[in-house]
């Protein structure tokens, strides 16, 4: 199996431009609903003040295969089972990255201590930040991986992730068996979870004929997602 690039970056809290009504959507309310509930601004500068650092990185395999009508993918002589959701928008990928994505440990155990000391509402915002911190950080090494991969005429597809759009969270030791050990600092443990918790694993198709559009929101079913749109 060959792979051709393997990347990863470190990003600062302003290089994750989160705003204020991502938080918001994240959370469920409006701004309209804020008041008495949340100091937002004073919420996000104490988010800013306990962030250290977060990291994001991807390695790319040229070596792949589409298998549309069963669902799966083969990347070298290792096989995904993503499912008919995800395969068709991996279609026509010349290259398949799988990307990687740790923000840190800070989120849970912030949420962990105030949990413990009975402050339920601040345990909440911190767990929900450090999931919309993970998210921000697959969109930033996505959209960096695409500006890359442009340079060759290339683009990318969006992010699809295990356990997720019908796909099996089981194949997260497929896919961590392919990123080198201690990839960006985050483990698996024998029960697929990723260590620190807020992290993202996922797989993206590139190719000169890729559909970069749409999100994965649009095909997932799952009902209890933070990111799900109303």
């Amino acid at each position: 199996m060959h792979n051709n690039c393997i990347s990863s970056a470190v990003f600062t809290w302003h290089d994750l431009d989160i705003t204020l009504q991502e938080l918001l959507h994240v959370l469920g309310i409006s701004s309209a609903d804020t008041a008495g509930l949340l100091d937002a601004g004073k919420f996000l500068y104490e988010c800013e003040s306990s962030y250290s650092s977060a990291q994001a990185g991807y390695v790319i395999f040229d070596d792949v295969q589409l298998i549309e009508p069963e669902g799966k993918l083969r990347v070298g002589e290792v096989q995904f089972s993503p499912g008919p959701l995800i395969v068709p928008r991996l279609r026509y990928s010349q290259k398949i990255a799988l990307i990687l994505c740790n923000a840190g440990v800070i989120w849970e155990k912030k949420a962990r201590e105030l949990a413990e000391q009975g402050s339920l509402m601040e345990s909440y915002l911190f767990d929900s930040m450090g999931s919309l911190v993970a998210d921000k950080l697959s969109q930033k090494i996505r959209n960096k991986l695409a500006g890359e991969v442009l340079r060759d005429g290339l683009r990318c597809t969006q992010v699809y992730s295990p356990g997720y759009c019908r796909w099996s969270l089981l194949e997260q030791h497929t896919l961590f068996s392919l990123l080198p050990a201690g990839f960006c600092d985050v483990r698996l443990t024998e029960h697929c979870l990723m260590i620190p918790v807020k992290s993202v694993s996922g797989i993206m198709g590139i190719g000169i004929d890729v559909n970069e559009a749409g999100q994965p929101c649009e095909i997932c079913e799952l009902e209890t997602c933070f990111l799900r749109k109303k």
